[in-house]
């Protein structure tokens, strides 16, 4: 499926094969769809693997042609388990007489982040490549916050019932929340080090506005993984009470 949007107004398209100032989103497309895409628009082409493969970690890199950043993300952070989902930006700088630039996303089936900003694209602060950028990488790291609160409540549950019950072996329920704990962490230090990488290239590059994007994005990315560290070392204490009395 392709569907786009003008970046000014926020309209609905019909897409044609327009490649300025509008964003054009493929999720899980055919052949015969991403074939129409890159014959539009000029992408890099070990981008365009990265973002086909599937289960691909997160990583951003300055192409010539285009930023790119592919993130992952759990799909229900209010509820986080093992299913993630992921989305992979092909940001295109603005031209003289078009300043808002071009985006291109590529998912599966679309993702949370992607959902909200799609909503607010034509507003006065989401009309442009950069914002479109920034929005979508700000959005996903929202969701792991939102799973650290969710895996902070579990483990308060926990040691509650450590507490009330001195006979309930923790082991088990610790080692599940842990591993759901260390999957968070691992996508929350993907995504901060591949937006300090991009954020750390030079700003002379074509697409420097999106490379300033991730300048702005990384201390929402380390916050999130900060977030996601201290959880994890509270679900280490809940193990305390029982490798005393053993």
């Amino acid at each position: 499926m392709i569907r786009a949007k003008d970046l000014a107004s926020g309209q609905e398209l019909n897409w044609t094969g327009q490649t300025v100032g509008v964003w054009v989103d493929a999720q899980d497309p055919t052949p015969e769809e991403l074939a129409r895409l890159r014959a539009a628009f000029p992408l890099n082409r070990l981008a365009l693997e990265d973002a086909l493969e599937q289960g691909h970690w997160t990583r951003a890199e300055q192409y010539p042609e285009h930023a790119f950043v592919t993130v992952r993300s759990f799909a229900h952070p209010e509820q986080p388990d093992e299913f993630t989902e992921r989305v992979s930006i092909f940001a295109f700088a603005p031209a003289p007489d078009q300043p808002c630039g071009a985006v291109l996303t590529h998912s599966r089936s679309g993702t949370r982040a992607l959902g909200a900003v799609w909503a607010q694209v034509g507003r006065e602060a989401v009309n442009t490549a950069q914002e479109v950028t920034y929005e979508l990488l700000d959005q996903t790291a929202d969701g792991f916050f939102l799973a650290a609160d969710a895996l902070e409540t579990q483990v308060d549950t926990l040691e509650e019932q450590i507490f009330r019950s001195p006979r309930f072996n923790p082991v088990e329920p610790v080692f599940d929340l842990k591993h759901l704990l260390g999957q968070a962490r691992r996508l929350a230090t993907d995504a901060r080090e591949a937006s300090a990488l991009l954020a750390a290239r030079p700003a002379c590059t074509p697409s420097r506005s999106v490379t300033a994007t991730c300048r702005t994005a990384s201390p929402a990315w380390a916050a999130a993984w900060t977030g996601c560290a201290t959880r994890s070392a509270a679900c280490s204490t809940c193990t305390s009470p029982f490798r005393a009395s053993a």
